[in-house]
């Protein structure tokens, strides 16, 4: 909302590598603190598209904390032939929260689905396309318990979990009994 907002800054031009591979500037909106601001990020140069949005919600007392993310992305092979891309949606869920000031108990999970598609080129009259699918799904579970010793600060249990999902396929056309005019 408005009132969570500080300041508002234009950047035009090219940006300080501070900010990343931006090309023709960037609108800057700087929140008031102690909030937890909603973050959106667009991105788009000639090749490549991307939307992220993000969010970190404080659940109450002794609930914990919830993150939240989720990304779109469209990145094209070539300028000159948009028949071949690369899409990509992806959601990212991270809780946390520390018990009886002794254990702190973190789970997240991410996932990706996407892939490279080619379409047809009309003007190539070939026939030929290939679909990829690249989808990646992600569990993480971690337990640490806050010993705060001389000796041992803490101990720190992991559990992941990653599921893979990569698929490829290619339709070819060969022609042996006539040329292609162009």
């Amino acid at each position: 909302s408005v009132e969570n907002i500080e300041a508002v800054e234009v950047i035009t031009g090219v940006p300080s590598a501070e900010y990343g591979d931006l090309n023709s500037g960037m609108v800057k909106v700087r929140t008031k603190r102690g909030r937890s601001p909603y973050s959106v990020t667009v991105s788009v140069n000639p090749r490549t598209w991307q939307l992220s949005a993000s969010k970190g919600f404080d659940l109450g007392k002794d609930r914990g904390v919830l993150n939240t993310s989720l990304e779109w992305a469209r990145a094209t092979k070539q300028l000159i032939s948009p028949y071949e891309s690369y899409t990509r949606r992806g959601i990212t869920l991270n809780y946390s929260n520390t018990f009886l000031k002794k254990l702190r108990l973190e789970v997240g999970f991410a996932g990706n689905l996407g892939g490279m598609n080619s379409k047809d080129d009309p003007d190539a009259f070939s026939g030929e396309y290939t679909k990829v699918r690249d989808n990646s799904l992600r569990g993480n579970a971690a337990l640490t318990w806050l010993l705060n010793k001389p000796w041992v600060t803490n101990l720190k249990f992991n559990a992941t979990v990653n599921f893979n999902d990569n698929l490829s396929w290619t339709h070819s056309y060969n022609d042996y009994a006539s040329s292609k005019p162009a």
